[in-house]
């Protein structure tokens, strides 16, 4: 039968409409999802972009604040455009790390269409990779790990296209550019890709396209321009960067980074020096970590059914020349064995893998594709099984995708904003007046999500006492001191978690019922309310004067604090335990907001006083508008 070639051609158009309609509804769906996930997210998870996020206000400043040797300057220059528009660090990080689950789930699709040449296995790619967790939870992780892997992975979608074509060439270089403004790993996508280039042109034997290898390497100068002529013109080295001190921390320090001595290893060591300093520790380290991403499952970059058949998959399909070309087989083991090889030397984490994800679905899926029968003819209806498999397999896995998108954060985001609002209910005006030994503790009402001052970061004296002063004389005026971050690091200050026996000087704003944490104002030598109004009471008490404190509790809207200080002071020694009654009226007279409590909130009882004594009792009232 003879078809006619103008229904061909509207056959390939409609195939091409469907396809990009069904990618297209796919990235919507992600980015839904993840909406739904962090519609309440307003808080930083990830302890790495406090360092980003602290850069945002430097930038405009000279050129050598766009060069750090541990960040590059494409998250915080996004970050800044984010806070110019009107949103937050947090929302700007979320919103770039979906960006890139998107471009990763595009880099996929492309990368499965052009090894396969079925649109089918394209969208199917694309399905699994909406399903997997580990592009779900790092397409909501503020951070470089989603942007940066989506951009690496789509540089490889593109240069699967066509190798050999120096337009697709330098625009595959130009991806992978901008990937290294995002994460310095991108050196480690340029390194394999110029190897594989390499490789290819001494095997087809073709001089012109050794050109392949100075075009990739222009287009991604290219796309790092913004980060390789700052580091240049500042550091005299365009691919400037700290990761070998990293590398020492976990060979030598033999500790995590609270208890590390930071300041031992030189921060600008380099790789090779790093090499000579033990080459037997560091091959070992190395084939250690190698090893690990092959024989164990300690990285779960896929779920399960792929999980096992990832790796399978994987070498299946550098081995299958019936149906890839070796130019795709090479293109898949130089990126696969390179990554892994190269970030062994660092350390094999989930996050500098993700771009991995994509390959090894592809993998997987056509690997299934391959041993399933493609048909089964049953009289006139010819079933495609293989697709029916994948689409069967996908069924089960829909469910991680439903549960992540109902699924809101909670858990340490919730008590991070109710430490921030209560902190500025006592007076706390910025970050860099309280000091934390919880290193997720952060102003949520700054754009720029301040982060605290961390008990690390000061000299830490021996005593409660001298704690008080070294903090005062640092500008500290606030202290969070918790059973876990606090006690297990710096167990001479436990006694901060019993309010009742703490020195003068520390007044308790927020006491945890089973004294898991002690949040405290520190007092100077002669505390002084900032509002005097000396009324005296019957039985030898006075009121000295108060400190008033309205604030805005986070997120907007959910409604508003008072912290109210009360200056007291005793002339005669009391044999009772009197109780304080703080009441708040509306203009109207209504009733709003009470407290009422022993003094200190209940730590420290009236027949306890010393004669002469100034005491500051803090009382918390929270209404809503």
């Amino acid at each position: 039968m003879n078809i006619h070639p103008d229904a061909v051609k509207t056959s390939e158009t409609w195939k091409r409409v469907v396809c990009a309609i069904g990618s297209l509804a796919l990235v919507t769906v992600l980015v839904v999802i993840e909406a739904s996930h962090l519609r309440a997210h307003i808080t930083v998870g990830n302890l790495d972009f406090f360092g980003m996020a602290a850069r945002v206000n430097l930038l405009p400043g000279t050129l050598s604040a766009w060069v750090n040797g541990f960040y590059p300057v494409g998250i915080p220059l996004l970050l800044r455009l984010g806070v110019a528009v009107g949103l937050d660090v947090v929302r700007s990080g979320q919103i770039a790390s979906t960006f890139g689950g998107v471009l990763c789930l595009c880099g996929g699709g492309l990368l499965a269409w052009y090894l396969t040449r079925s649109r089918a296995m394209a969208l199917l790619t694309m399905a699994y990779l909406l399903t997997t967790g580990t592009i779900l939870f790092y397409s909501g992780f503020e951070g470089t790990d989603m942007l940066a892997a989506g951009l690496q992975v789509l540089a490889l979608g593109v240069l699967a296209r066509d190798p050999r074509d120096r337009r697709i060439v330098m625009l595959a270089g130009f991806v992978n550019g901008l990937g290294y403004l995002i994460r310095y790993t991108a050196l480690v996508m340029l390194v394999t890709c110029l190897a594989y280039l390499l490789t290819m042109a001494l095997y087809h034997r073709e001089r012109k396209e050794l050109w392949t290898v100075l075009v990739y390497s222009a287009g991604f100068l290219l796309g790092a321009l913004p980060q390789t002529i700052p580091s240049l013109l500042v550091k005299g080295n365009p691919f400037y960067q700290t990761q070998a001190y990293h590398i020492w921390i976990k060979l030598y320090a033999d500790s995590d980074f609270v208890r590390a001595n930071w300041q031992k290893p030189p921060v600008r060591i380099t790789l090779w020096e790093l090499f000579w300093l033990d080459p037997g520790r560091f091959v070992a380290n190395w084939w250690h970590e190698f090893r690990q991403f092959w024989y164990t499952v300690r990285v779960p970059l896929l779920d399960q059914p792929l999980a096992q058949l990832a790796k399978a998959g994987f070498l299946f399909a550098a081995l299958d020349a019936r149906r890839l070309s070796g130019e795709y087989r090479a293109l898949l083991s130089f990126f696969v064995v390179g990554m892994v090889g190269v970030l062994s030397i660092f350390n094999i984490d989930t996050r500098f893998l993700i771009s991995l994800v994509p390959v090894f679905t592809v993998c997987a899926l056509y690997f299934l594709w391959r041993i399933v029968p493609s048909r089964i003819v049953l009289g006139r209806i010819r079933l495609p099984v293989s697709l029916l498999v994948l689409v069967a397999l996908l069924g089960p896995l829909l469910r991680i995708s439903w549960e992540f998108a109902h699924r809101g954060e909670g858990g340490p985001h919730a008590a991070t904003i109710e430490t921030s609002n209560i902190l500025h209910a006592a007076g706390a005006q910025t970050a860099g007046e309280v000091l934390s030994t919880n290193l997720y503790h952060h102003d949520v009402a700054s754009p720029t999500r301040d982060r605290f001052g961390v008990l690390y970061q000061i000299q830490a004296p021996p005593t409660v006492d001298d704690l008080r002063q070294v903090a005062l004389e640092s500008g500290y005026r606030f202290l969070f001191y918790d059973s876990s971050g606090g006690a297990e690091y710096y167990p001479q200050y436990e006694k901060l978690l019993q309010p009742e026996n703490c020195s003068t000087g520390f007044t308790p704003i927020w006491v945890a019922e089973d004294r898991a944490f002690v949040a405290y104002r520190l007092e100077p030598d002669e505390p002084s309310p900032q509002v005097a109004a000396r009324v005296d009471l019957t039985g030898g008490i006075s009121l000295l004067g108060y400190d008033l404190v309205i604030s805005e509790d986070q997120p907007v809207g959910t409604g508003s604090r008072v912290g109210l200080y009360l200056y007291w002071q005793t002339t005669d020694p009391l044999t009772e335990s009197l109780k304080v009654f703080v009441h708040l009226f509306d203009v109207q007279g209504d009733l709003i907001a009470q407290h009422d409590s022993v003094p200190a909130l209940w730590t420290y009882p009236t027949y306890l006083w010393e004669v002469s004594e100034k005491i500051v009792d803090f009382h918390p009232l929270v209404f809503n508008e």
